[in-house]
C-alpha cells in the first residue's frame, strides 16, 4: 500500500470516528444514558477486560509467528 493511499485511510477513519462521537453527543440525553453509575463502571470493566484480552492473544500470535 502506499504512503499516500494509507494516510487517506487513516484521515478517512479519524473523521469517521469524529464524526460518530458528534453524532452520539448529539443524541444522547442531557443527563447521559446511564443514570447509575455504579452500573455503568462495571460495563466498561467488562468490556476493557474483553478488549485486553484480545489484545493479549493479539500479541501472542504476533510473537509466535516472529522467526
Amino acid at each position: 500500500m502506499s504512503p499516500w493511499l494509507a494516510s487517506v485511510a487513516a484521515a478517512a477513519s479519524v473523521a469517521a470516528a469524529i464524526a460518530g462521537l458528534l453524532i452520539v453527543r448529539r443524541l444522547s440525553p442531557p443527563g447521559g444514558f446511564f443514570a447509575d453509575t455504579a452500573r455503568a463502571a462495571g460495563v466498561f470493566t467488562v468490556l476493557g477486560t474483553v478488549v485486553a484480552v484480545l489484545l493479549a492473544f493479539v500479541i501472542f500470535v504476533a510473537l509466535e509467528t516472529f522467526s
